[in-house]
């Protein structure tokens, strides 16, 4: 009984905490709109980012890389 009463505190504990992130993500949100957009939370664990490269301003390691022999 005490092991159930136990967990169900924590369960509620962790559920609050959900709650509690969801409501400051929406107030974020709300706080932000009509603001420019920004990068989203999974850009920034990217450690880079694929850009589309125009022949000319290829910077020169994506050159060499591409005239490898390898």
């Amino acid at each position: 009984m005490n092991h159930d009463y136990v967990t169900s505190l924590l369960v509620q504990e962790r559920l609050a905490g959900f709650r509690h992130e969801a409501e400051q993500d929406r107030l974020g949100r709300l706080a932000r709109a009509g603001q420019p957009q920004q990068r989203r939370w999974w850009e920034r664990l990217m450690l880079f980012r694929t850009v589309q490269v125009t022949g000319a301003h290829r910077p020169a390691a994506t050159v060499a890389a591409s005239e490898s022999p390898c």
